[in-house]
């Protein structure tokens, strides 16, 4: 399998599986990544969208509501994925109406491509997070939608391949 993100090339391999992800988003031709660390993300977020956190979530968000027509995925990604510095709320309130609407509208769309969602601990391996992608908040209206969940350490190394899965395999 392969993860493709957003932005990449379209790979024609036969491959068992393909992760459709987002890692960017993309203001006026120029390429800004959303997990790369939290001071960029700030940076990005006061260059390019005035100060207002919610405009680039909303950007966010509207990007990976296009990943199954952009990849033709069979694996959504780490959907929230902007969330990675967030852990104390610190960057952006997961209860403002406008975050809230802006992930359910990525979700709806993509609830129609009736492909997975995947439920990932990398952040959680890696000391970002205390739980996996997505929030409780997004698998939760999700599951209440009927999507169907698979599980994934997104490991980069072979000490981490199926972290946590124990304690998370009864999300799927």
């Amino acid at each position: 399998g392969i993860e493709q993100d957003y932005y990449s090339e379209c790979t024609e391999h036969n491959f068992d599986y393909k992760i459709g992800s987002v890692h960017y988003i993309k203001v006026d031709d120029i390429y800004l990544p959303v997990d790369e660390s939290k001071e960029i993300l700030l940076n990005d977020v006061n260059k390019h969208f005035n100060g207002d956190i919610y405009s680039y979530l909303e950007c966010y968000f509207e990007t990976v509501s296009m990943i199954i027509d952009k990849t033709s995925a069979d694996i959504i990604g780490h959907l929230d994925l902007i969330s990675k510095f967030n852990e104390n709320l610190d960057l952006f309130d997961t209860n403002n109406p406008r975050y809230i609407r802006a992930y359910q509208s990525a979700c709806d769309k993509l609830l129609c491509s009736n492909k997975l969602f995947e439920i990932n601990t990398v952040a959680i391996s890696r000391g970002y997070r205390s739980s996996p992608y997505p929030s409780n908040e997004i698998y939760s209206y999700l599951k209440e939608k009927g999507a169907e969940f698979i599980l994934s350490s997104d490991s980069h190394s072979a000490d981490t391949l199926g972290y946590l899965f124990d304690k998370y395999n009864n999300l799927i």
